[in-house]
């Protein structure tokens, strides 16, 4: 048997038995059997890979203390993420106090101006088929462009709003309302394509 057999043989029994145990023996037979100095180095290196590939198969491929500190990190990490949830949650909950605030104050001030339903409505920024101008430029606030039309004494107006550029760079509108006479018949959201008709 040549020295490549030899090699060969003792690398398959590291590689298929994974034990400690195999790899010292075959380290002990190769020292018992006087082999070369550069053979068993050869072999103790191959005992070494072996030994890492018992760990990569035991530890998915990470040593105890490297597992330990991926777990830690993990650990982190989740508490930086939660700590983010919490901020964002007082955030939120912040933001919905001084909404309801507000709507305490326009509530007030609408239910004096035009009684208690309407009042309501418009504090809530309802639209509603009816309501006159006044009462949409406190919902919607100023305009961005009017056009009016006068046919056989009745006006006709289209109010828009959210004023904007498209793709092309022209101007764009994303909510229409509708007049008539000076009430509002009905509106349409020009980005959803939702629409209201009185």
């Amino acid at each position: 048997m040549g020295l490549f057999d030899k090699l060969k043989k003792a690398s398959d029994k590291i590689f298929d038995g994974l034990s400690n145990d195999a790899a010292n023996q075959i380290t002990k037979k190769a020292e018992s059997a006087k082999l070369p100095p550069d053979v068993i180095k050869q072999t103790e290196r191959m005992e070494l890979e072996a030994e890492k590939f018992r760990a990569f198969l035991k530890y998915g491929g990470l040593t105890p203390a490297q597992k330990e500190r991926e777990k830690k990190e993990r650990e982190e990490r989740k508490l930086v993420l939660q700590k983010e949830k919490e901020k964002e949650k007082e955030k939120k909950l912040l933001l919905k106090e001084k909404e309801k605030e507000i709507y305490e104050k326009r509530k007030v001030e609408f239910i004096e101006k035009y009684g208690d339903e309407i009042g309501k409505k418009i504090a809530k920024k309802e639209l509603f088929v009816g309501m006159t101008l006044e009462m949409l430029k406190d919902v919607k606030g100023k305009h961005s462009e009017k056009v009016e039309n006068v046919t056989n004494g009745k006006t006709k107006v289209k109010l828009y709003y959210e004023k904007s550029k498209n793709r092309l760079g022209n101007i764009a509108y994303g909510f229409e309302v509708s007049l008539e006479d000076g009430f509002v018949v009905g509106w349409k959201d020009r980005k959803n394509k939702g629409t209201k008709e009185g």
